[in-house]
């Protein structure tokens, strides 16, 4: 079991891990065995405000220290220096004794080392490892939460089995619980989540309509949607296009902060979606999920710790700089899915009501 404090009293631990809702969601299982190596230690997690609220019921995190960088920043070199600077001297004041890097860019241990914390561990990559005291390397086909957990086994502690997990506030089970009563419980509810951040990854609000045509005509299903104000247009689209059948959608959208959704998630019995952080919410409430697979690699991001169907194209095709970074290599053995990227649009709205029925079969 590690030691104290250098100083004595109690460990002061950093994670830092502040972008992307999925990143996050997949840092759970991270935390858990941080915490069960360090059971005494003050554990803080330095995350943007949005991603964040996914760990804000997390037992796991004491504080939740919410980095809102404006993206002027991201771009502009010298402004993002400066923020850097003046965040390291905000957590510099904190005195931590370790810092856990679950990213990739070279900012994040950076960050860390101007902050003065005396023990930094994160990936090999990018240069980052220059800022750290031990490092990590990404091993090719593993998954997003396998890399997390290596962090932990370099820096020599111990890890349990990697399961999924997720939690409900109170408030936001009660509040859903009410907009939930008028949807017939006898009938499966099914979360959709259609949009992505990138277009790479999308899949037609059309298609997603006739979906729900389908699955309601063989399965007396209902459906729900929930998202932010860039989601709006697309459940709108998805909702008007479903016809006589569009009563059976449901949008939570208004009414949900994210929160409030992970409640609405925890009452589904399947996710039907394309590769997004809303996917990733549902696995971590053990939510059989559909996933319509573009520009990703499979095997970083499918959804952790539950069943899923993952459609993909058959023959994806490799860029140059995949290439050289895989080395033409297959994936070991037991994994699925060749390198390369993959077009959504090749997946048919059969593909996705067979896997959708089969899943919700096996639920039955």
């Amino acid at each position: 079991m590690p030691g104290p404090a250098a100083g004595g009293g109690r460990q002061r631990i950093l994670v830092i891990r502040n972008r992307f809702i999925g990143d996050t969601l997949l840092a759970i299982p991270f935390l858990r065995n941080l915490r069960q190596n360090f059971p005494e230690a003050i554990i803080d997690v330095l995350v943007e405000p949005v991603s964040g609220d996914v760990l804000a019921s997390c037992p796991y995190v004491d504080k939740l220290i919410r980095w809102n960088r404006p993206r002027t920043q991201r771009r502009a070199l010298g402004a993002s220096i400066q923020d850097l600077r003046e965040t390291a001297r905000w957590l510099a004041e904190r005195r931590y004794d370790r810092a856990y890097v679950l990213k990739r860019a070279a900012a994040g241990g950076l960050l860390a080392w101007l902050a003065g914390i005396p023990h930094r561990v994160g990936f090999a990559c990018q240069g980052q490892q220059f800022w750290l005291s031990r490092s990590a390397r990404l091993k090719p086909f593993d998954h997003e939460v396998e890399h997390f957990l290596e962090l932990l086994r370099c820096d020599g502690l111990t890890v349990d089995d990697g399961h999924n997990e997720n939690w409900v506030a109170p408030q936001s089970a009660a509040k859903v619980g009410q907009l939930l009563a008028s949807i017939p419980q006898s009938e499966p509810l099914v979360f959709l989540a259609p949009r992505a951040g990138s277009t790479a990854k999308q899949w037609p609000a059309e298609r997603f309509a006739a979906v729900v045509t389908a699955i309601t005509a063989q399965n007396e299903a209902r459906f729900v949607l929930c998202g932010g104000p860039g989601d709006l247009a697309m459940h709108r689209e998805i909702v008007a296009a479903c016809g006589p059948v569009g009563d059976r959608v449901h949008d939570f959208s208004a009414s949900c902060s994210l929160a409030d959704t992970a409640a609405v998630v925890a009452n589904c019995q399947l996710c039907i979606g394309v590769d997004t952080g809303l996917v990733h919410l549902a696995a971590s409430f053990g939510l059989p999920c559909v996933v319509i697979f573009g520009s990703e690699d499979p095997h970083q991001w499918h959804p952790w710790g539950t069943r899923y169907e993952l459609l993909r194209s058959a023959r994806p095709q490799q860029s140059f700089g995949q290439r050289l970074t895989t080395g033409l290599s297959q994936p070991p053995a037991g994994r699925r899915w060749p390198a390369g990227r993959s077009n959504p649009l090749d997946i048919t709205v059969d593909d996705v009501v067979t896997a959708s029925l089969r899943l919700l079969t096996q639920r039955a």
